[in-house]
Protein backbone atom coordinates (compact mmCIF):
# COMPACT_ATOMS: atom_id res chain seq x y z
CA UNK A 1 0.00 0.00 0.00
CA UNK A 2 1.29 3.85 0.32
CA UNK A 3 1.84 3.20 3.94
CA UNK A 4 4.51 1.77 5.42
CA UNK A 5 4.39 0.46 8.45
CA UNK A 6 5.42 -1.92 11.12
CA UNK A 7 3.07 -3.61 13.28
CA UNK A 8 3.20 -3.74 17.18
CA UNK A 9 2.48 -6.60 19.56
CA UNK A 10 1.74 -5.50 22.56
CA UNK A 11 -1.65 -5.21 24.66
CA UNK A 12 -0.94 -2.13 26.79
CA UNK A 13 -1.07 -0.50 23.61
CA UNK A 14 -4.60 -1.31 22.97
CA UNK A 15 -5.81 0.08 26.22
CA UNK A 16 -3.49 3.35 26.64
CA UNK A 17 -5.53 3.60 23.19
CA UNK A 18 -9.01 3.50 24.31
CA UNK A 19 -8.25 5.61 27.51
CA UNK A 20 -7.43 8.31 25.69
CA UNK A 21 -9.86 8.00 23.21
CA UNK A 22 -12.66 8.19 26.13
CA UNK A 23 -11.25 10.77 27.86
CA UNK A 24 -10.80 12.95 24.63
CA UNK A 25 -13.52 11.86 21.72
CA UNK A 26 -15.54 14.61 22.58
CA UNK A 27 -13.27 17.15 21.47
CA UNK A 28 -13.04 15.91 18.11
CA UNK A 29 -14.69 17.82 15.73
CA UNK A 30 -17.77 15.02 14.62
CA UNK A 31 -18.65 14.07 11.24
CA UNK A 32 -15.39 14.26 9.91
CA UNK A 33 -14.38 13.27 6.23
CA UNK A 34 -14.09 9.35 5.47
CA UNK A 35 -10.80 8.10 4.65
CA UNK A 36 -11.14 6.77 1.08
CA UNK A 37 -9.96 3.39 1.86
CA UNK A 38 -12.45 2.76 4.18
CA UNK A 39 -14.72 2.51 1.39
CA UNK A 40 -12.52 -0.13 -0.12
CA UNK A 41 -13.02 -2.37 3.22
CA UNK A 42 -15.40 -5.45 2.90
CA UNK A 43 -18.66 -5.30 5.38
CA UNK A 44 -18.83 -5.11 8.46
CA UNK A 45 -15.41 -3.46 8.77
CA UNK A 46 -16.34 -0.42 6.32
CA UNK A 47 -19.85 0.30 7.96
CA UNK A 48 -18.12 0.27 11.99
CA UNK A 49 -15.20 2.01 10.89
CA UNK A 50 -17.53 4.96 9.39
CA UNK A 51 -19.29 4.93 12.33
CA UNK A 52 -16.18 5.70 14.40
CA UNK A 53 -15.02 7.83 12.21
CA UNK A 54 -18.62 9.91 12.80
CA UNK A 55 -18.54 9.78 16.15
CA UNK A 56 -14.42 9.53 17.15
CA UNK A 57 -12.80 11.23 14.64
CA UNK A 58 -11.09 8.05 13.78
CA UNK A 59 -11.62 4.60 12.01
CA UNK A 60 -8.85 3.15 14.15
CA UNK A 61 -10.48 3.31 17.58
CA UNK A 62 -11.26 0.61 19.62
CA UNK A 63 -12.01 -2.79 18.54
CA UNK A 64 -10.54 -1.39 14.52
CA UNK A 65 -7.30 -0.17 16.65
CA UNK A 66 -4.04 -2.24 15.21
CA UNK A 67 -1.26 -1.08 17.36
CA UNK A 68 1.81 -0.14 14.90
CA UNK A 69 4.78 2.29 13.98
CA UNK A 70 3.84 4.20 11.00
CA UNK A 71 7.43 4.21 8.88
CA UNK A 72 6.45 6.38 6.20
CA UNK A 73 3.94 7.78 2.99
CA UNK A 74 3.99 7.98 -0.52
CA UNK A 75 1.86 7.87 -3.22
CA UNK A 76 3.61 5.44 -5.32
CA UNK A 77 2.99 2.06 -4.13
CA UNK A 78 6.39 0.34 -5.64
CA UNK A 79 8.30 3.24 -3.61
CA UNK A 80 6.59 2.25 -0.85
CA UNK A 81 7.58 -1.41 -0.69
CA UNK A 82 11.12 -0.33 -2.67
CA UNK A 83 12.04 1.83 0.36
CA UNK A 84 10.30 -1.49 3.05
CA UNK A 85 12.94 -3.65 1.03
CA UNK A 86 15.90 -1.79 2.20
CA UNK A 87 15.44 -1.61 5.83
CA UNK A 88 17.43 -3.01 8.29
CA UNK A 89 15.12 -4.51 11.04
CA UNK A 90 14.61 -7.84 12.53
CA UNK A 91 11.21 -9.14 12.55
CA UNK A 92 10.39 -9.84 16.25
CA UNK A 93 12.82 -7.05 17.53
CA UNK A 94 11.59 -5.79 20.89
CA UNK A 95 12.18 -1.78 21.84
CA UNK A 96 10.77 0.49 24.92
CA UNK A 97 8.78 3.12 24.82
CA UNK A 98 10.77 5.96 26.90
CA UNK A 99 7.91 9.18 26.04
CA UNK A 100 4.44 9.17 24.92
CA UNK A 101 3.28 12.73 23.42
CA UNK A 102 0.28 13.74 21.53
CA UNK A 103 1.32 15.88 18.58
CA UNK A 104 -0.34 17.71 15.64
CA UNK A 105 -0.67 15.44 12.19
CA UNK A 106 -0.16 16.35 8.61
CA UNK A 107 -1.14 14.80 5.90
CA UNK A 108 -1.84 11.24 5.48
CA UNK A 109 -1.87 11.26 9.45
CA UNK A 110 1.83 11.61 9.71
CA UNK A 111 2.80 12.98 13.31
CA UNK A 112 4.61 16.38 12.88
CA UNK A 113 8.20 16.91 14.04
CA UNK A 114 8.17 19.36 17.00
CA UNK A 115 4.42 19.81 17.29
CA UNK A 116 3.79 17.88 20.33
CA UNK A 117 1.08 19.44 22.28
CA UNK A 118 2.15 17.02 25.28
CA UNK A 119 4.52 14.77 26.47
CA UNK A 120 4.93 11.83 28.65
CA UNK A 121 7.45 10.34 30.50
CA UNK A 122 7.22 6.63 30.86
CA UNK A 123 10.84 5.92 32.59
CA UNK A 124 9.58 7.38 35.81
CA UNK A 125 7.27 4.85 37.11
CA UNK A 126 6.88 6.58 41.03
CA UNK A 127 6.68 9.98 39.48
CA UNK A 128 3.93 8.76 36.90
CA UNK A 129 1.62 6.78 39.80
CA UNK A 130 2.00 10.10 41.97
CA UNK A 131 0.77 12.13 39.11
CA UNK A 132 -2.13 10.12 38.46
CA UNK A 133 -3.41 9.48 41.96
CA UNK A 134 -3.47 13.34 42.50
CA UNK A 135 -5.69 13.93 39.83
CA UNK A 136 -7.61 10.69 40.25
CA UNK A 137 -8.30 10.75 43.63
CA UNK A 138 -11.54 12.78 44.27
CA UNK A 139 -12.74 10.01 41.65
CA UNK A 140 -13.31 7.86 44.52
CA UNK A 141 -15.17 10.07 46.89
CA UNK A 142 -18.81 9.68 47.61
CA UNK A 143 -21.09 11.92 49.91
CA UNK A 144 -23.96 10.48 52.12
CA UNK A 145 -26.60 8.96 49.91
CA UNK A 146 -29.44 6.56 51.14
CA UNK A 147 -28.63 3.99 54.14
CA UNK A 148 -25.02 5.18 53.71
CA UNK A 149 -25.36 7.97 55.94
CA UNK A 150 -21.74 9.14 56.22
CA UNK A 151 -18.73 9.96 53.11
CA UNK A 152 -17.35 6.84 51.92
CA UNK A 153 -15.00 5.42 49.49
CA UNK A 154 -15.86 3.74 46.12
CA UNK A 155 -13.35 1.19 44.03
CA UNK A 156 -14.94 3.87 40.80
CA UNK A 157 -14.65 1.85 37.43
CA UNK A 158 -18.16 0.29 37.84
CA UNK A 159 -17.89 -0.02 40.88
CA UNK A 160 -20.67 2.10 42.98
CA UNK A 161 -20.52 0.27 46.36
CA UNK A 162 -18.57 0.82 49.23
CA UNK A 163 -15.53 -2.01 49.87
CA UNK A 164 -14.08 -2.82 52.88
CA UNK A 165 -10.23 -3.30 52.33
CA UNK A 166 -10.92 -1.22 49.11
CA UNK A 167 -11.58 1.69 51.10
CA UNK A 168 -9.19 1.62 53.57
CA UNK A 169 -6.56 1.01 50.63
CA UNK A 170 -7.89 3.81 48.52
CA UNK A 171 -8.22 5.90 51.95
CA UNK A 172 -4.43 5.43 53.23
CA UNK A 173 -3.05 5.92 49.70
CA UNK A 174 -4.56 9.23 48.95
CA UNK A 175 -4.64 10.71 52.64
CA UNK A 176 -2.13 13.24 51.32
CA UNK A 177 -5.04 14.68 48.68
CA UNK A 178 -7.97 14.92 51.29
CA UNK A 179 -9.28 11.15 51.82
CA UNK A 180 -9.74 11.34 55.19
CA UNK A 181 -12.69 12.06 55.89
CA UNK A 182 -14.08 9.58 53.32
CA UNK A 183 -12.24 7.27 55.08
CA UNK A 184 -13.75 7.73 58.60
CA UNK A 185 -17.05 7.93 57.06
CA UNK A 186 -16.45 4.81 55.36
CA UNK A 187 -15.50 2.68 58.46
CA UNK A 188 -18.76 4.95 60.48
CA UNK A 189 -20.90 3.24 57.23
CA UNK A 190 -19.42 -0.11 58.37
CA UNK A 191 -19.92 0.19 61.77
CA UNK A 192 -23.49 1.42 61.44
CA UNK A 193 -24.45 -2.13 59.50
CA UNK A 194 -22.69 -4.04 61.77
CA UNK A 195 -25.20 -7.28 63.17
CA UNK A 196 -24.75 -6.01 67.14
CA UNK A 197 -25.38 -9.97 67.86
CA UNK A 198 -22.83 -11.69 65.66
CA UNK A 199 -20.19 -8.71 65.15
CA UNK A 200 -20.15 -9.28 61.27
CA UNK A 201 -21.24 -7.38 58.19
CA UNK A 202 -21.42 -7.33 55.24
CA UNK A 203 -18.58 -7.33 52.66
CA UNK A 204 -19.88 -4.64 50.49
CA UNK A 205 -22.33 -1.94 51.61
CA UNK A 206 -25.19 0.28 48.93
CA UNK A 207 -27.00 3.00 49.48
CA UNK A 208 -29.84 0.76 49.77
CA UNK A 209 -30.57 -2.65 51.06
CA UNK A 210 -30.12 -5.17 50.09
CA UNK A 211 -26.16 -5.25 50.09
CA UNK A 212 -25.00 -6.26 47.20
CA UNK A 213 -21.01 -7.56 46.72
CA UNK A 214 -20.56 -7.53 43.13
CA UNK A 215 -20.86 -5.09 40.42
CA UNK A 216 -23.42 -6.66 39.06
CA UNK A 217 -26.42 -5.69 40.08
CA UNK A 218 -28.35 -8.58 40.21
CA UNK A 219 -25.87 -10.44 41.92
CA UNK A 220 -26.41 -11.61 45.95
CA UNK A 221 -23.08 -13.24 46.98
CA UNK A 222 -22.65 -10.84 50.19
CA UNK A 223 -19.48 -11.89 51.88
CA UNK A 224 -20.45 -11.70 55.93
CA UNK A 225 -18.18 -12.35 58.62
CA UNK A 226 -16.29 -10.05 61.05
CA UNK A 227 -13.51 -7.26 59.59
CA UNK A 228 -10.90 -6.48 62.06
CA UNK A 229 -9.74 -4.54 59.17
CA UNK A 230 -12.64 -1.76 60.51
CA UNK A 231 -11.09 -0.99 63.36
CA UNK A 232 -7.67 -0.43 61.58
CA UNK A 233 -9.47 1.29 59.18
CA UNK A 234 -10.66 4.05 61.96
CA UNK A 235 -7.66 4.02 63.61
CA UNK A 236 -5.81 5.29 60.54
CA UNK A 237 -8.54 7.85 59.74
CA UNK A 238 -7.95 8.54 63.80
CA UNK A 239 -4.57 9.35 63.22
CA UNK A 240 -4.49 11.03 59.82
CA UNK A 241 -4.23 15.35 60.18
CA UNK A 242 -7.50 16.30 61.19
CA UNK A 243 -8.80 13.16 62.45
Amino acid sequence: GKFAMLNVSAPCARVASDAVVNATHRLAAPNQSVPEWVYALPEPARSEKIADVRRFGSPNVFDQFRAHVSVGWASDESSVASAVAQLAYEPGATFRADVVAVGSTGAHGTVLRGRDIARFNLTDDAELCAAHTAARAHETWREPSGELRFPYLVPSGPYSQLWDWDAVFLGVATLAHGSRPYLEGSMANFFAAVNRSTGSVTGCLTASLPTVCSSDPSARDALVHAKPVLIQGAWLASAAPGG
